[in-house]
């Protein structure tokens, strides 16, 4: 299982950065590191279902080891000196009863288990970090592996000074404390940043959006793309696989933001605005793209404004500027999947073009109801030659001498995108529009 061989690598990188011998063993970082912060108390900061740790001692044990921790701590000793290893003592495992449906499937191939393995699945387990929705994600980074071991002590104090909060939060608890420390390394760990509510009427550690701990992430390493594992352990464990998370192609929502949002000081985005992005798609539903990348970042709520039927869940709505709140994300996240300045500037150019040709008619005295219409089915178009075809209707109201280059490269860049990229296109054009005739109106 995937937890033992972070549990390894982990311990790697931790006797490296902090000078352990080579013969410094999982066993001994468990007994020395993980079983007082984790297990030496009344609540624990981890759960593993059936496991010694989870069961209560017999009163026996309790007064022959001392404590129950203790007692707990000692049949977990004695289940691996057994040598027969399930779930409840290799992290992540198949269980050894044939009729759970934890057992995962039958083979004759021996598979001999170390100590070693047995306790570096509990270091990874405790390394995982968990994301809305149950599902965990296991990284082998070594900055990101030894800032998540860091934050357990943290955890550890937040649990004893948190009267009521609930236990057992380590991979809840990792997410959080990725994504406060991991770019803040230097500064000071603030606990009042740490967000906790009312979970199943017990109070809890808020789970974090996966799109918050990845943008962390993107900020640390901006162009390198990472490998990560993702799982869930419950009572039916199901294993995702691997995916490739393309932080080069989420990175350049803050690239494009610096290059065309900066000299506009009402709609400047900051780090912890983008942050926030609520996404369209849960994380499961994000894997089931097979690479995690810009499009798995679609902001929530966009769809509405995208053209009906070119979209699935498409509903073509005007979107008020002033009420939207998010706006300037929707408009930089679809900048950044269009990928080309000159698409931006082309819809600006449209945009006004559009705007000045209802204001010329206004004072023309000619009505604009059929204009208005012209404009709203524009922006309802669902494919590029529906698009074209619109505008060919209006052709002799839309050409002069200073615009005639706008229509050329309009169409010829409406041609030559992608499929994928036209709603987008259209409902920039839209926000362009209804930005600029705000400003008419006003």
């Amino acid at each position: 299982m995937y937890t033992s061989y972070i549990g390894k690598k982990f311990l790697q990188y931790y006797k490296e950065e902090y000078n352990k011998p080579d013969s410094y063993t999982a066993e001994q970082f468990f007994d020395e590191i993980m079983f007082p912060l984790f297990f030496n108390d009344t609540r624990h900061l981890m759960h593993v279902s059936n496991s010694p740790f989870f069961q209560k001692p017999s009163e026996k044990n309790i007064l022959e080891y001392g404590s129950k921790t203790l007692a707990q701590y000692n049949h977990f000793k004695n289940k691996i000196n057994e040598g027969i290893y399930g779930f409840e003592i290799l992290v992540g495992f198949g269980s050894n009863d044939v009729t759970t449906e934890t057992s995962g499937q039958l083979s004759n191939i021996k598979f001999n288990y170390t100590k070693e393995d047995i306790y570096c699945s509990w270091i990874g387990q405790a390394l995982s970090v968990i994301v809305k929705g149950g599902i965990a994600i296991l990284f082998d980074q070594k900055d990101i592996l030894l800032q998540i071991q860091k934050g357990w002590e943290h955890y550890s104090k937040y649990l004893k000074q948190t009267p009521g909060l609930k236990d057992k939060q380590i991979e809840t608890w990792n997410g959080n404390f990725l994504a406060l420390t991991l770019n803040n390394k230097n500064t000071q760990f603030d606990y009042s940043k740490i967000k906790y509510g009312e979970v199943q009427k017990n109070i809890a550690i808020l789970t974090l959006n996966w799109t918050e701990i990845f943008f962390e992430i993107t900020k640390y390493y901006k162009t390198n793309d990472l490998l990560i594992y993702v799982y869930l352990l419950s009572q039916t464990n199901n294993t995702y696989g691997y995916f490739i998370l393309k932080l080069h192609e989420i990175n350049k929502l803050y690239e494009f933001r610096d290059k065309y949002f900066i000299s506009e000081k009402d709609s400047v985005l900051s780090d912890y605005e983008i942050s926030k992005l609520e996404p369209y798609y849960n994380f499961r539903e994000a894997c089931k793209m097979g690479v995690i990348g810009l499009r798995s970042f679609e902001p929530k709520g966009l769809r509405q404004y995208i053209s009906k039927g070119s979209m699935a869940f498409s509903q073509g709505k005007s979107i008020d500027i002033e009420k939207e709140n998010n706006y300037y994300v929707y408009k930089l996240w679809i900048i950044t999947m269009l990928n080309k300045k000159e698409l931006l500037e082309l819809s600006k150019q449209f945009a006004k073009l559009l705007v000045e040709s209802v204001d010329i008619i206004n004072k023309n005295k000619k009505t604009t109801t059929a204009y208005d219409n012209f404009v709203n089915e524009l922006f309802e178009s669902t494919s590029p030659k529906q698009f074209i075809n619109k505008i060919n209707d209006k052709i002799n109201d839309l050409m002069n001498e200073d615009n005639k280059d706008i229509l050329h490269n309009l169409v010829e860049e409406v041609i030559l995108m992608p499929k994928d990229n036209f709603p987008l296109f259209i409902t920039l054009i839209k926000f362009e529009f209804n930005y600029l005739n705000k400003g008419v109106k006003k």
